[in-house]
């Protein structure tokens, strides 16, 4: 989509927006007061300032998405929350299997989820922070909300939220009883289940939540012989209990986990080359590996090898909260454990090529004490803090490349890796918001993080014995701070801008994939600047929302990582601190409710990044493109609630998201380049007016858009380019009660 066509679809939301929202008054002037009460936008509540507030008030770039919300656009996933977000993707990678995501945040991300290399963006759940990428595509059941804060989030939420933070806010136990269960069906077979039940067991003192999914789906892409890829088979739960002893001490206990076990994503291969390793295999196999293996359908391939992506975590947590006076003192203390399994068969056919299974695990703790308080007459806001998170994790990698050559002629280029690390990170920060006059607020804060990291490995031939990496280890530490200040003025009660200048890190590591003991090398962390200004406000008398933001970014020690092929045709990468880039861009988000149930949306986001400065060894130059990262992205959207009845009505919804070029790899390789596309998702709901059932139908990707979520090019190493499809078209049906 052109700059021009993504203009005319702003413009063309803007002006419908505003001349449904001033000939309101003409179409309800005969409206009663509760109806217009109905017709004017809500107050939204974040806690991005780890304290609630009212998101109009908050100087971050926010997108808050509520339950209600996820359910009425059919989003289920952080996969699906990052196609309608503006400057928000979440996506897969092609040699983690299908549960390992990779999220990007205005640019800034990760590109390899490999167990030494860190996210750019943190992802948290209820105040944890999640290590590790393998399995992250959470569910969203039982959800209160979740939070998308752009930008460095380095000062509040620390580690590795250098691109920004996704703040995932759970439905917390509560004095009033409540149930609700929901079973959808629909296309590829599909059957999900969720439930969940509040009880208050003590007044006012005790109550317990418990809520449960089941989601299943038949996959959407198949191999020749018969077998599925891309299939859904995850089953979650969660368990929190709430104790309040007193109304100034609440203890909160959350148990939760996740058990995924899938085939691999859709794989397809797209083309085919001759190396020197490929034409030597060739002359000992029929059929040879060429372009025979490539099939007329996006969804298909030859491929018999591995295909399973699996994955199991769990985490506990416990929160205790005390109130003693205009002080609020918070412990959280979490442990996460996560297990996670995937093979990989990714050249397309039945000749062992490469073939990659692993086998990692990983488990945390963490402990962070939060104290917030008001103090000077109530004029200063502040935070202040202390964190400790360690972690433990293990990788096996077993690698089978080019198998015929062995058979053949006693060449064995398979390999199996051991790899481990032991981290630990401790922090401290403080930030407070000082209201110079009544409109005008000052913000400022510090963290100080040092992190100890140690990494070993180990590689051998498995079939001869041949030791290609003798164990070695490595060690590093690292320290940062990471400011933000900021000026915030509230023009009146409905109009508040801000600029705000704000530092963030990311993390350094340690080169898991290197193929030689003097590869395993550390690298720095990653440094970014972000200068940023906003505008807040509700209009029209809160029939209409138009938040704006303007951001620059200065980017520095950028972690470049490129997987490729060595001369004896093993995958390997690149990992370093290659370059220095600028990103600017903006955000701008509409909501309108231009007539009583009629409700309006756009979104759109620019992310213009270039690279200033690469090291003149590195693959990347100057004009290199951001990996996974659309310079434009966009939504348009509408909710209408029709009364049929006195007694029923029915919501109806449409939501429309785009993104522009997407390049899968740093090499940027034209082949698994996906083009600008756009989603549209649609759903109609009919229920009682005030009653405790629903019933919907809907669709996802209703235009039956084939696009690309990750890929690799190994066509110069081992011979092929294959990329990995989403999903297609979709529709389902689901029938919900509530008690």
């Amino acid at each position: 989509m052109s700059l021009i066509k993504l203009g005319t679809l702003l413009r063309t939301t803007t002006y419908l927006t505003l001349i449904a929202a001033t000939t309101l008054p003409l179409q309800h002037a005969q409206a009663a007061d509760a109806a217009d009460a109905a017709s004017v936008l809500g107050e939204i509540v974040v806690t991005a300032r780890k304290r609630e507030e009212s998101l109009q008030l908050v100087p971050v770039s926010v997108t808050a998405i509520s339950a209600a919300n996820l359910e009425a656009k059919s989003l289920t996933t952080l996969r699906d929350v990052g196609q309608f977000t503006p400057n928000f993707s979440f996506s897969s990678h092609g040699q983690g299997g299908s549960s390992a995501g990779l999220i990007y945040i205005r640019g800034i991300g990760q590109s390899d989820p490999h167990l030494t290399n860190e996210p750019g963006v943190g992802i948290y759940l209820d105040g944890v922070y999640f290590g590790r990428m393998q399995g992250l595509d959470l569910d969203m059941m039982d959800l209160e909300r979740i939070e998308i804060l752009r930008g460095p989030q380095g000062t509040l939420f620390g580690k590795n939220t250098i691109g920004g933070a996704v703040n995932i806010v759970s439905a917390k136990p509560s004095n009033d009883f409540a149930a609700r269960a929901q079973i959808t069906t629909g296309r590829y077979d599909r059957i999900d289940a969720t439930a969940s039940v509040n009880l208050p067991v003590v007044e006012d003192r005790l109550a317990v939540r418990l809520s449960g999914s089941t989601r299943n789906r038949d996959g959407f892409g198949e191999r020749m012989n018969g077998e599925d890829m891309g299939d859904v088979d995850s089953l979650s739960g969660r368990a929190s209990i709430l104790i309040t002893p007193n109304e100034n001490l609440e203890l909160l206990a959350a148990i939760d986990g996740s058990r995924i076990r899938e085939k691999g994503p859709v794989r397809k291969l797209l083309a085919t080359s001759q190396p020197f390793a490929i034409g030597l295999m060739n002359m000992f196999i029929d059929p040879p590996y060429d372009d025979r293996w490539l099939t007329d359908s996006d969804f298909t391939n030859y491929s018999t090898g591995g295909n399973a992506s699996k994955s199991d975590l769990w985490g506990a947590s416990f929160t205790a909260t005390w109130k003693i006076g205009d002080y609020s003192v918070k412990s959280i203390t979490a442990y996460r454990n996560n297990k996670s399994y995937y093979d990989v068969d990714a050249d397309g056919s039945p000749i062992d090529i490469i073939d990659e299974d692993a086998r990692g695990k990983q488990d945390q703790f963490s402990q962070e004490f939060q104290v917030n308080g008001v103090s000077f007459d109530d004029r200063l806001t502040w935070v202040a803090g202390v964190y400790y998170f360690t972690e433990d994790g293990k990788v096996n990698m077993t690698d089978v490349v080019l198998l015929p050559l062995y058979y053949a002629i006693g060449m064995e280029l398979n390999f199996n890796s051991n790899l481990h690390i032991d981290n630990k990170s401790y922090a401290a920060y403080a930030q407070g918001t000082y209201a110079v006059t009544d409109q005008l607020n000052l913000t400022a804060g510090l963290r100080y993080t040092y992190e100890k990291k140690y990494g070993d490995v180990y590689r051998y031939r498995p079939l001869t014995g041949e030791i290609l990496i003798p164990f070695t280890s490595d060690k590093e530490n690292w320290e940062a701070f990471s400011p933000r200040v900021g000026v915030e003025y509230r023009w009146n009660d409905d109009i508040m801008t801000y600029v705000s200048a704000a530092h963030g890190f990311k993390s350094g590591g340690f080169n898991g994939r290197a193929d030689a003991a003097d590869g395993f090398t550390s690298y720095d962390p990653e440094k970014v600047w972000t200068f940023e200004a906003g505008w807040r406000s509700d209009l029209l008398e809160k029939k209409l929302r138009f938040n704006a933001t303007i951001y620059l970014s200065k980017y520095r020690d950028i972690q470049f990582t490129v997987i490729k092929g060595n001369e004896n045709a093993q995958p390997t990468s690149q990992v370093d601190n290659a370059g220095k880039a600028t990103i600017k861009g903006a955000e701008i988000e509409l909501v309108a409710v231009p007539a009583q149930g009629l409700t309006l949306n756009a979104a759109l986001g620019l992310t213009d990044a270039e690279y200033t400065q690469v090291d003149p060894g590195s693959d990347i130059t100057t004009s290199s493109h951001f990996v996974k990262t659309p310079k434009w992205t966009a939504t348009i959207g509408g909710q209408y609630v029709m009364p049929i009845s006195n007694s029923f009505e029915l919501i109806s919804q449409l939501d429309y998201a785009y993104k522009s070029k997407i390049y899968h790899d740093s090499a940027n390789s034209p082949l698994i380049v996906q083009k600008g596309y756009g989603l549209l998702n649609g759903r109609l709901t009919f229920q009682p007016a005030e009653g405790p059932w629903s019933v919907a139908v809907f669709g996802t990707n209703l235009t039956n858009k084939h696009y690309i979520q990750a890929g690799t090019d190994f066509l110069n190493a081992l011979g092929f380019a294959e990329v990995q499809y989403a999903r297609p078209r979709e529709w389902g049906a689901s029938f919900e009660y509530r008690f």
